[in-house]
């Protein structure tokens, strides 16, 4: 009893002490002291700054998800019936990341957002500065090949395999020491049996893309930097190519002579024994002085010797004639020491077409072989004709052809025949594009006009066998 009433007697004692402290606070607060300023920046906002006058975002955050640009890109390849994708990307020099820094730097992966997928492990590279983006179609594969040139027929030729795949891989490629000689070939072959041959380089004729069937365009044009080339003139735009050929020395000697004239005003020429090394390598540029006028000036020489190399500089009068292309010596250095008279080039991928090519196919009705010749002449007339392989020519054929950015065009009238085919008609004319394989076969894949065989009728391209070379 007397330890309870002794709780009771400290219990309300704590009660009034702590009233009584409540009623102190009341009456009399100790001054108010300002906080130190503080280290850190306070997250909380200042009660002192003037409200807002800002109204509220009505906007509401955009719930759309981010662009699936690999998703994207294979829709449009199957919409618009393309194989692959491609896209020039400008020139650049160094390592994969000194590119990627190129492309980002230059705009490029801005305009092109598929380029933030390269990685260096789908970089392919041969000699020279050219950068190309590649996508196949996601049905199809790719083989990228290493390209040469026969040193006979100046042919495109196809050497070893830089790249297989079956899926569509995002590629970076960089080669193409001359515009007019691509050294990067790409194969590309679908499921429906359908297959497409095309080098990746540029056009002569605008500096854009080389337009091929089946491929899809990319190039972001307005963010290469530099731009593209259109030439002023079409008889400047005539003379840009690669060209070959021939001359002979003071000595006697037979010599090949290359000059390669780009549409940026750059150039290369070198001269020597056909099937061996130049004597002698130049590079620079090249212009016109005036119409009339064509200058070269270049720097180079013996390739293994510094002190027989040199400036050179040379004046010609120059003429143009169906895809030939004619140098005469007025001032400075000659092309070769000595000679000033009138040198004639023929157009390497002209060249390659002439002679004469072949194909055949089946016919039911006889129970024999139609044979189909075209013969291109290094003049630009051309002979069709459609015959038994006996003696026997259903339709003949003669007018014109022209190559121009590696697409061929027939414009040909019939002069003799017995109508054997009804599908023979009185003219033939149409655009094929040409590309000629590693073992020397031609295909042509219709772009315009007439179908020279029933099998470029049903499938849109015909191959031809070389029967004869001129080249």
């Amino acid at each position: 009893m007397k330890n309870l009433l002794c709780l009771l007697l400290a219990a309300v004692m704590c009660a009034s002490l702590l009233a009584g402290c409540d009623r102190m606070i009341d009456i009399d607060p100790p001054p108010r002291t300002e906080p130190e300023e503080s280290t850190t920046e306070s997250t909380a906002p200042s009660t002192t700054e003037e409200p807002s006058t800002e109204e509220p975002s009505t906007e509401e955050p955009s719930t759309e998800p981010p662009v699936d640009w690999m998703v994207a890109l294979q829709q449009q390849l199957h919409d618009e019936g393309c194989l692959a994708a491609v896209a020039y990307l400008g020139s650049c020099e160094g390592n994969f990341m000194e590119i990627q820094a190129y492309l980002e730097n230059s705009g490029l992966t801005e305009a092109l957002p598929i380029l933030q997928e390269l990685s260096s492990e789908s970089f392919i590279e041969a000699e020279g500065l050219e950068l190309y983006f590649v996508l196949t179609r996601d049905d199809v594969g790719l083989t990228v090949y290493r390209q040469g040139m026969d040193e006979d027929t100046y042919a495109l030729t196809w050497e070893e395999s830089l790249y297989v795949g079956y899926e569509p891989v995002p590629l970076l490629l960089r080669g193409n020491v001359s515009d007019i000689i691509p050294n990067l070939g790409l194969f590309v072959e679908g499921q429906g049996g359908e297959t497409l041959d095309y080098s990746p380089c540029l056009s002569l004729e605008d500096g854009r893309l080389e337009e091929a069937r089946l491929i899809l365009d990319l190039t972001p044009y307005d963010s290469i930097p530099g731009g593209v080339y259109v030439p002023e003139d079409s008889w400047q735009s005539n003379c840009v190519g690669s060209w070959y050929g021939q001359a002979t020395t003071a000595e006697g000697e037979e010599v090949l002579l290359e000059l390669v004239l780009n549409y940026d005003g750059s150039a290369a020429y070198g001269y020597g024994p056909r099937g061996e090394e130049f004597y002698e390598f130049f590079e620079g540029s090249w212009w016109f002085e005036d119409e009339d006028t064509f200058c070269l000036s270049l720097y180079g020489g013996n390739l293994y010797d510094a002190e027989l190399q040199y400036e050179f500089y040379g004046e010609f009068l120059w003429d143009y004639v169906f895809h030939n292309f004619a140098l005469t010596h007025i001032s400075g250095y000659s092309l070769i020491y000595g000679l000033d008279e009138e040198i004639w080039f023929t157009s390497s991928s002209h060249y390659a077409l002439v002679g004469l090519w072949t194909t055949s196919q089946y016919d039911f009705a006889t129970d024999s072989y139609l044979y189909q010749d075209l013969e291109l002449l290094e003049d630009g007339t051309c002979y069709y004709l459609t015959h038994n392989g006996e003696g026997v020519t259903y339709s003949a054929y003669g007018g014109a052809w022209e190559e121009n950015g590696g697409e061929l065009s027939l414009d040909l009238e019939m002069y003799s025949g017995n109508y054997y085919e009804e599908s023979i008609t009185q003219t033939l004319a149409g655009t094929y594009h040409a590309v000629i394989d590693a073992d020397g076969w031609l295909t042509l894949h219709l772009l315009d006009g007439d179908a020279m065989t029933q099998y470029m009728e049903d499938c849109g391209l015909d191959f031809f066998e070389p029967s004869v070379s001129y080249g």
